[in-house]
């Protein structure tokens, strides 16, 4: 009798257990559903300059002022024969693209060009010849962004102040994360994994922080610098 009632006690544990493990699988499917639908297609976007920060060019809110930047936010970018996903220059407005997957750009993903007070945040940008590209820019953010599966993940040339971190960085061709003639960035929290060339790699930069990276499986290097006199590495 109590070896009965103990099979039918184990009986409806596992049921229990069955179902709630049903339960959390449908909930993981619905939220990844939701993630999924929540982009809506549009067009390569070109900004040249402030007054280019319109409906038309994905602008879905905001003034560009520090309390009310423009958003730019919800699409999906097939680039697909564009040189650039999305392509800002010439801007000191604030603003901030974000929850966008942007893909198969002839150049980049993201592409900033004399650009101030900008922030990328938790975009998916990937196969693309570069992840995102920042040139002559400086007091911007890239955070929490996957950048996945590019020839070059992201290139810094030329810039200064910007901040690197949370983002994930793998599995590309070449370089995760280039930086080339920058100063006073930080790259911190990050994580950039399996890609053919160098996890981070700096050329000719001066007073720069790495830190708090994590750094694995990359085939040439974790962190590799070259003329990179007084940047500081730390916990990585």
């Amino acid at each position: 009798m109590g070896e009965m009632m103990g099979d039918r006690i184990k009986a409806k544990i596992a049921l229990v257990l069955t179902i709630l493990i049903a339960a959390s699988c449908m909930m993981a499917f619905i939220k990844i559903s939701e993630r999924a639908s929540a982009y809506s297609p549009h067009g390569p976007i070109i900004i040249n300059g402030n007054s280019d920060f319109t409906l038309a060019n994905g602008v879905t809110d905001g003034s560009g002022t520090s309390m009310d930047p423009f958003i730019i936010e919800g699409w999906e970018i097939d680039a697909t024969g564009f040189t650039d996903g999305i392509s800002v220059s010439s801007t000191d407005a604030h603003f901030i693209i974000r929850d966008t997957f942007i893909y198969s750009a002839i150049l980049s993903g993201i592409y900033f060009n004399d650009v101030s007070n900008g922030y990328i945040y938790n975009c998916s940008v990937s196969n693309n010849f570069i992840g995102i590209l920042v040139y002559s820019s400086y007091n911007s953010f890239i955070r929490n962004n996957t950048i996945s599966s590019n020839d070059l993940g992201t290139i810094f040339d030329s810039s200064s102040t910007i901040s690197i971190s949370g983002n994930g960085i793998d599995t590309s061709n070449w370089d995760g994360l280039y930086m080339w003639q920058s100063v006073n960035c930080t790259i911190s929290d990050n994580d950039i994994s399996f890609n053919s060339l160098s996890g981070i790699f700096l050329e000719s930069c001066d007073n720069n922080f790495i830190i708090n990276n994590t750094i694995t499986d990359n085939s040439n290097a974790g962190i590799f610098l070259i003329y990179a006199p007084h940047n500081t590495c730390s916990g990585n």
